[in-house]
């Protein structure tokens, strides 16, 4: 693989980092909650033998510009489109995790740019849910370092050295503000009305062993046209606990007719 071009676009008061790799239909990346592009910096060979692909660093986050206000999750899908535009970006598929999922369900459900969705370890859960479940999230994301302990309880193979110090560096470039911002945004999200709206093709992808699997099914309702796959020995980040599978799935995917 060529070295991955890095790329700085879309509005210039918030301008959106991004690296893009390879030749194909485009695929865009988008990662979870306090990570980066990084998150699938070592699937992106294997992507790049047949996509021209796009990780993005969401807004605030990883090299974007910081952002001190709150976004909405359309607001995040607003930002990325313009900058997919910029690139002159027509048709792609999108493949978000955690946060990143709902960032591609809005683009999907409201912009012509999506060819086709991809929902990793989407948390379809209702707002009082998340109310009740807000203790947690300040814990989990008030505090950008995290122990070893806590970096590995959210993996299901050993984290390495690279990987723990990658965790941390990314956390901490996004700030407790730009982490809590974005939970906010999943929790004052209306998620079953914009996967109402998908009418591309979308495939969900759950972690048997990671938080989305319990709400998986009621996921699935929202979107019946959706195909769905759980991948074992997985949790929460897919593409870091069953990486090759992560990228065959995309890949058989794209390749339906």
């Amino acid at each position: 693989m060529s070295t991955p071009e890095h790329i700085i676009g879309g509005h210039a008061a918030a301008p959106i980092h991004a690296v893009r790799t390879g030749k194909g239909q485009p695929l865009v990346l988008l990662h979870g909650n306090g990570q980066s592009w990084h998150e699938f910096a070592h699937v992106l060979p294997a992507f790049a033998e047949s996509f021209d692909v796009i990780a993005i660093d969401m807004p605030g986050q990883g090299d974007s510009v910081r952002q001190d206000t709150q976004l909405s999750i359309e607001a995040h899908a607003k930002q990325i489109g313009d900058f997919l535009r910029t690139l002159g970006i027509q048709k792609a598929i999108i493949a978000g995790n955690s946060i990143g999922a709902f960032i591609a369900a809005n683009l999907a459900a409201d912009s012509a740019l999506v060819a086709r969705a991809v929902l990793i370890e989407a948390q379809f859960r209702s707002r009082d849910w998340w109310l009740a479940a807000w203790p947690m999230v300040e814990q989990l994301f008030a505090i950008p370092t995290q122990s070893r302990e806590q970096v590995q309880a959210r993996r299901i193979g050993p984290v390495s050295e690279g990987e723990f110090a990658r965790w941390n560096i990314d956390r901490n470039k996004a700030g407790t503000w730009s982490l809590l911002h974005a939970m906010a945004a999943i929790r004052d999200h209306d998620f079953a009305a914009a996967l109402a709206r998908v009418e591309v093709p979308a495939l969900l992808m759950f972690g048997t062993k990671g938080p989305a699997i319990e709400a998986a099914d009621a996921l699935q309702a929202a979107i019946p046209h959706a195909a769905r796959v759980d991948v074992e020995y997985a949790g929460h980040f897919i593409v870091a606990d069953q990486p090759q599978s992560f990228v065959q799935h995309i890949v058989d995917f794209a390749r339906k007719p």
